[in-house]
């Protein structure tokens, strides 16, 4: 792992993160010491943001984990009653969002890396730039980030 020019975190040479700032004035993470470090508490349960389909699949890997299918979020934004009409503003710690039927918080309130049949990453949902518009689809790199989008990691049911 290396941090590149700027703020751009490579790891096995591929951009991974960004640790810039996020949106203005939020700029959580830093890298000190040879450490990644969150600076404000109250972030450490926010959205992980300009993070790429790399950055997000490395992460959910690491922790014995995975990225979910399109067709597992798609299925949670369907029974996902709880979610909040009009999107928090961004960073909004998860525990302020309401847990839907599963226990689950946050979806639809930005677009989200997903893993795709083929096997490849797209990005999924609400998103509040040009990425992404309403609950549309865009097929993109795995090597691109975006400043309205993150990632959960899913596990699979033994």
């Amino acid at each position: 792992m290396n941090i590149g020019n700027g703020n751009d975190v490579f790891i096995d040479q591929h951009l991974a993160l960004n640790i810039g700032e996020k949106i203005r004035g939020y700029e959580p993470i830093k890298f000190d010491g040879g450490q990644f470090q969150i600076k404000d508490p109250m972030h450490s349960a926010c959205a992980v943001l300009l993070v790429t389909g790399f950055g997000a699949g490395k992460y959910a890997r690491y922790y014995g984990a995975r990225l979910p299918s399109r067709q597992e979020l798609i299925y949670l934004k369907r029974v996902d009653k709880n979610s909040a009409k009009k999107p928090m503003k961004l960073p909004t710690p998860v525990i302020n969002y309401k847990p839907d039927s599963f226990g689950i918080r946050g979806v639809n309130q930005i677009a989200e890396w997903v893993r795709a049949k083929a096997g490849g990453l797209l990005v999924l949902g609400r998103s509040w730039t040009a990425t992404v518009e309403d609950d549309h689809i865009l097929k993109t790199s795995r090597n691109e980030y975006y400043t309205d989008t993150g990632f959960r990691i899913a596990q699979n049911v033994k």
